[in-house]
């Protein structure tokens, strides 16, 4: 396929499923939201399993014609079919896009059980206490010393169902046996990229999480009818073949079909109520995978590793990509090349994973992406020789503290995220305001979709709070609600942790922007993406306000929070 058509057809499809969320330029945001809402109707059905660029097949055979495909669980008589799937749609631009529909079964994460095996190495099966087993996809370590080793696998087979003080992760799944049961624990859950649930849109990327290896686990780097990785790889393509060892199929072969998927996979919480989770930049493949096999490293025919199995169907199998999840995390896994770390990276951070212990490092002068340094002191956080607060006598930082200080120190304390990030968040986002609410402009109802609006004095996203607090209930109204809000709110910030490692400046950009994304713009100070971009205006109007924090504290007589960057710099 011509790779003008194919830029174009994606172009026009990343408009059909996200809107002007999905299009750069502003002048296709009207049309992209218009043709979003038309289409909503048939292309927001259960049985739609995912969308992609590929060329119209007639009768077996491929016409050659580009289009976008329609991928769903079962082809049906049209009497059958409430909102039948249309030949073509027109745009209010004019343009014009034709459809075909291919039957590929229905989406699902992928996980299942195996037996004991030490030391433990891809391939082998993996879960979190409360889960059913995927497979252990690779060991890795964070990028810069003092090493540490972790387990990756996906986030639905080595992450807990909801917010909880259980993080062991078992090798293979938890057995009923106690004694059984310490001798299969391997490490602990530490961080996972959020997943966000809506029956409208693709938010997601990956399903990736990693859990810390104990000291007494053995370990092995090495991958079963590879060794060591020859490699990481961003390169894929239309046909590639890849294979994967999964902890059911073994070693398995399969083609890429679409390499630039949208796909809509089904989970399952711990009450067995199926959740549907949309992807974008997925790859589409041939059947490589089956139950059990959630989590398989996916690598080329240079045994470079390029992605991870993240679910599929009974003809089909989905992975994503790796290299942005690895960087995201801080970690990489160990290659023949060592020193390969930057090498093929088309992410956007390489942060080392964070230490329970990250004051010193805070206290230090550091930047990232050749931003001004900063570091943080007695007084507050110093950047380009100032420590810099709010002109004149204090007034936002006090009055929220007033108001909400009970709510703010319980979340603190909770998930022991420091208070002042907390006030300086609230202060940012809705400057106190409980009942504050936006809406960008392909959002369409809370229901369909919760990704595009958030709410509340910490402005979570309806489905991200419901995320971070593990309860597919919350509302907009709830999280109107100070305590709810706050607790949603932290518990996102605690998220972030491992690539923010509650440094003040990366904490509001990580917040912002949903992690850490380069932005080299000379009028962005500190390099991060936030919002306007290309601007510092976001982590600036943070770093105030969290600085104002500091001031508050040294002028007041207030008990101090337990637990707080201020205390823990002034005690």
């Amino acid at each position: 396929m011509d790779k003008k058509i194919k830029n174009r057809l994606n172009r026009l499809a990343d408009m059909l499923c996200d809107g002007a969320s999905g299009v750069n330029s502003k002048g296709d945001s009207k049309t992209a939201d218009e043709a979003m809402i038309s289409t909503a109707e048939w292309l927001n059905t259960s049985d739609i399993q995912g969308v992609g660029v590929a060329t119209k097949v007639s009768g077996n055979e491929d016409t050659g014609k580009p289009c976008i495909t329609i991928y769903v669980n079962r082809k049906k008589p049209l009497d059958e079919v409430s909102t039948p799937i249309p030949n073509s749609f027109k745009f209010s631009n004019g343009e014009v896009v034709y459809f075909d529909v291919e039957e590929i079964g229905e989406l699902e994460a992928q996980s299942s059980f195996k037996e004991h095996i030490r030391p433990v190495f891809s391939g082998l099966s993996v879960a979190h206490h409360d889960r059913p087993a995927g497979t252990l996809g690779l060991i890795v370590r964070s990028k810069l010393p003092p090493y540490r080793h972790f387990v990756m696998s996906c986030a639905h087979v080595i992450a807990p169902y909801r917010q909880s003080n259980e993080y062991q992760v078992y090798q293979p799944c938890k057995p009923n046996d106690s004694e059984q049961s310490l001798r299969a624990r391997i490490g602990k859950f530490v961080a996972a990229i959020p997943l966000n649930y809506s029956p409208q849109g693709y938010p997601n990327y990956y399903d990736v999480a990693l859990a810390e290896l104990s000291e007494n686990t053995p370990y092995s780097t090495k991958i079963p009818y590879v060794g060591v990785l020859k490699g990481v790889s961003a390169r894929i393509s239309q046909n590639m073949l890849i294979k994967a060892i999964g902890m059911v199929s073994g070693r398995t072969s399969g083609q890429v079909i679409n390499p630039n998927f949208r796909a809509r996979i089904n989970y399952y919480d711990a009450q067995g109520n199926r959740k549907t989770a949309g992807f974008q930049r997925v790859v589409l493949c041939t059947q490589y995978g089956e139950a059990g096999d959630s989590g398989a490293a996916i690598l080329n025919s240079k045994d470079k590793l390029v992605g991870m199995h993240i679910g599929g169907s009974s003809s089909h199998s989905v992975f994503c990509r790796i290299i942005p999840a690895l960087n995201q995390f801080g970690v990489w896994p160990i290659t023949e090349s060592a020193t390969e770390v930057e090498a093929n990276s088309d992410s956007e951070t390489n942060f080392t994973v964070a230490t329970p212990d990250y004051l010193p490092t805070l206290v230090e002068p550091h930047s990232i992406f050749n931003s001004s340094p900063w570091y943080l002191t007695p007084s507050g956080l110093l950047i380009d020789n100032g420590v810099n607060g709010s002109p004149g006598e204090l007034v936002t930082v006090p009055s929220v503290i007033e108001k909400y200080d009970a709510n703010i120190k319980a979340a603190s304390e909770s998930y022991q995220v420091p208070y002042e990030l907390i006030v300086a968040t609230i202060c940012t986002e809705s400057g106190g305001n409980p009942e504050l609410t936006r809406q960008e402009s392909s959002f369409v109802s809370d229901h369909m979709t919760p990704h595009r609006v958030s709410t509340g004095l910490m402005q979570t996203l309806i489905s991200t709070a419901r995320e971070s607090l593990g309860d597919d209930a919350i509302s907009r109204e709830q999280l109107m609600q100070p305590d709810i809000s706050i607790r949603a709110g932290t518990a996102y910030i605690k998220q972030q942790f491992h690539v923010t490692a509650f440094d003040p400046p990366r904490v509001a950009c990580a917040y912002n922007a949903g992690g850490i994304y380069r932005n080299d713009s000379a009028n962005n100070r500190w390099k991060m993406r936030q919002y306007p971009i290309g601007t510092s205006k976001h982590a600036d109007r943070f770093v105030m306000w969290f600085n104002d924090c500091f001031r508050y504290f040294a002028e007041s007589n207030s008990m101090l929070p337990e637990c707080s960057l201020y205390r823990q710099l002034n005690e």
